[in-house]
């Protein structure tokens, strides 16, 4: 009995080597993937400070007088030319970005529908809460559709 029960120590521990070993590979994996997806929205983050940085040269130039204006209702308009539009961002370009804004808009979503459908509509900050939500001051236990799915808390812990 007792080679029996050496064989089965034996047999445990080359199992347990080998699930080591493989969680050790998949621990390597998910490591790159990671690295790799840091990088990709670090590239990301740095295309949309450019657009940013585009923006803000047209906005001084405006203020600046370079392009005509007119004011209209207490609100000063001004004119711009095509080409000092910046192409807007697309999903090819900012994946991470429109994910995090997908998931976000989830988040909200399900917010907006724990309040009665004719508050919804006079809440003011549905803006607001999307960042709250970007910025990952929601949590899916903050979110009661989503978290009972997930098996969570029922209630908020985050308002706006």
């Amino acid at each position: 009995q007792t080679q029996e029960l050496e064989a089965h120590w034996r047999d445990r521990l080359t199992a347990a080597r080998s699930r080591n070993a493989q969680l050790s590979r998949d621990l390597g994996e998910q490591r790159s993937i990671n690295a790799r997806s840091a990088a990709g929205c670090h590239t990301e983050l740095l295309s949309l400070c450019e657009m940013i940085d585009g923006l803000s040269n047209v906005i001084a130039e405006a203020e600046d007088g370079q392009f005509p204006a007119m004011w209209r209702e207490g609100r000063k308009e001004v004119v711009l030319p095509a080409c000092a539009f910046p192409t807007e961002p697309s999903v090819e370009d900012f994946p991470c970005l429109f994910e995090a804004l997908a998931q976000a808009e989830q988040i909200v979503d399900s917010l907006d529908q724990v309040v009665s459908p004719r508050a919804v509509s006079k809440l003011p900050g549905r803006t607001r809460r999307m960042v709250a939500a970007v910025q990952g001051k929601y949590d899916m236990a903050s979110v009661p559709a989503l978290s009972r799915a997930a098996g969570g808390a029922s209630h908020p812990t985050q308002r706006l």
